[in-house]
């Protein structure tokens, strides 16, 4: 049995899976095994991986279950203690696995149970895609250092609130603790949802800046299709209902509404205010499963609500109380 397993989800993703794979089948860290989803792919992706890569565990589903779906189905396949997820348009440093495997070995004692990558921009390496998930007053969680230089602070070690989804590690026991990935968010802010519940069960997240990856998504492009405004705009505030105590859902209330209403004011500016409003309008069709979970994750939560304040706050880089959505990635 591997001690790490990489759970890689794929559709249609062929054109990078080349360089995907080759980056991780470089690592120093060996100990590993390589579980590579396809979504019911139409473009030959499975068929390349069992040629190319027939070290790779392929499991194959017979249509697109989405991030969660394909992450969940790599989580069933394997039986690791620690658990890496990597997206298939990103390539990994040499000792990326290492580096952030050892960073969390020697923080686990301190509750520790998760590690973020720093990410890059492949067009841009100067530029940061991701340093981890902060989580902003009202609720929603972003990427931390999106678009910013590649420097200090974000070449310190921090406590986060939680992984990016392009490269995290967790451990397994946080799965067997809080349950797989919601599998009604399909894509976009899922590993928010879950680092919202492994931090309301007392797990900790460790940012190990020397852990390299470089990523493919756009770093200046802030355009977004049909589909991504609505799921973007939906899970967001799922994530919210589902998650936040409700002494802070009160609290924090006017930054929830402002944030939502400036959510939808930034797709409207790329001609996506119906699908963005669309997807806010589902959430009311979703309301009675999500209500139920949110008891399921409230009932079990094992931290107080000034603690798990205090864990929100964690890695915001400004002084400003409302992070602007537009130099964020889209959560």
């Amino acid at each position: 049995m591997a001690q790490v397993d990489i759970i890689i989800p794929n559709w249609n993703g062929r054109e990078w899976l080349g360089s995907c794979l080759e980056s991780l089948q470089r690592q120093t860290f060996r100990d590993l095994q390589i579980i590579l989803v396809d979504n019911g792919s139409t473009d030959g992706s499975a068929e390349f991986v069992r040629v190319q890569f027939p070290e790779v565990k392929l499991v194959e589903l017979s249509e697109n279950r989405g991030f969660t779906g394909g992450i969940n189905a790599g989580i069933r396949a394997g039986s690791a203690e620690y658990l890496c997820w990597f997206n298939n348009d990103a390539e990994a440093a040499p000792d990326f696995l290492e580096q952030l495997l050892n960073a969390l070995k020697t923080r686990e004692s301190e509750g520790f149970g998760m590690a973020a990558a720093r990410v890059l921009f492949q067009a841009t390496p100067d530029r940061l895609n991701s340093a981890g998930i902060f989580v902003g007053p009202d609720g929603l969680g972003r990427d931390r250092g999106f678009q910013r230089p590649n420097g200090s602070p974000f070449d310190q070690t921090a406590e986060l609130f939680g992984p990016a989804g392009v490269a995290a590690l967790y451990r397994r026991a946080i799965f067997d603790e809080v349950g797989l990935l919601d599998e009604d968010f399909f894509l976009y802010s899922e590993e928010i949802d879950l680092n919202y519940r492994a931090q309301l069960a007392g797990y900790r997240c460790l940012y190990v800046p020397t852990a390299g990856v470089v990523h493919r998504g756009s770093a200046t492009a802030r355009r977004v299709s049909t589909m991504a405004a609505r799921l973007a705009s939906r899970n967001g505030l799922l994530v919210i209902i589902k998650n936040l105590p409700g002494p802070l859902c009160l609290w924090l209330l006017p930054w929830i509404v402002v944030g939502q209403v400036y959510q939808l004011v930034l797709f409207a500016r790329q001609g996506k205010f119906i699908p963005a409003l669309q997807g806010k309008l589902e959430v009311f069709k979703l309301l009675r499963p999500t209500l139920s979970k949110r008891r399921f994750i409230q009932q079990r939560r094992k931290v107080t609500v000034t603690h798990f304040r205090q864990q929100m706050a964690l890695g915001r880089t400004t002084p400003r109380l409302l992070q602007r959505f537009s130099n964020c990635s889209l959560r």
